[in-house]
C-alpha cells in the first residue's frame, strides 16, 4: 500500500457505483479539476493534503490523516447564464457520489471516509463545478 493509495480507491469506488453516467479522473492538484468534464457529466479525485495526527514517543509509527478533494462537475449549455440545468446535473451527481463514499472505508484506510469540507463551488460557461473534501487516516511505520 503507497502512501496515495486511497486515491485509486476512491477512483475505483466511483468507477463502479456511477458506471458509464459520469467519467472518473485522478488530477495532481485542485487546481487541476478546471478542466473537468468536456461534456456531460464527471468527477475528479485529488490529494489535498493532510496532518499528523499522532506519532508514537519513539517517532516509528504515525496515524496521518488525508484528505481528498472530490470535485463534481456537470456541463450543460443550455441556460449558460443562470446555469440551472448545470446546477440540477450536478447536484444529482452529488448525491451519488455522497451515497457512494459516506461511511465507506477504502481498503488502505485506518477509518471510513468522513465529508469534512463543502468549498466554494464554481460556475461558468454552463460547467458547475461542486467540490467536496472527505477525510481518512493511514498508518504508517518504520520496518
Amino acid at each position: 500500500m503507497g502512501f496515495l493509495a486511497v486515491g485509486p480507491e476512491i477512483l475505483d469506488r466511483l468507477e463502479q457505483v456511477l458506471g458509464e453516467t459520469a467519467r472518473v479522473r485522478e488530477r495532481a492538484s485542485p487546481q487541476d479539476a478546471r478542466d473537468l468534464p468536456g461534456g456531460g457529466a464527471g468527477v475528479v479525485v485529488v490529494y489535498d493534503g493532510g496532518r499528523v495526527c499522532e506519532s508514537r514517543p519513539d517517532g516509528r509509527a504515525v496515524r496521518l490523516e488525508q484528505r481528498w478533494r472530490v470535485v463534481v462537475g456537470a456541463r450543460n449549455v443550455a441556460r449558460p447564464r443562470s446555469g440551472a440545468p448545470a446546477r440540477a446535473e450536478a447536484g444529482a451527481l452529488v448525491d451519488r457520489v455522497l451515497a457512494a463514499l459516506l461511511g465507506w472505508r477504502p481498503p488502505s484506510a485506518a477509518r471510513p471516509l468522513t465529508l469534512v469540507e463543502l468549498p466554494e463551488p464554481a460556475h461558468q460557461a454552463g460547467l458547475q463545478r461542486i467540490p467536496l473534501t472527505f477525510t481518512t487516516d493511514i498508518l504508517r511505520s518504520a520496518p
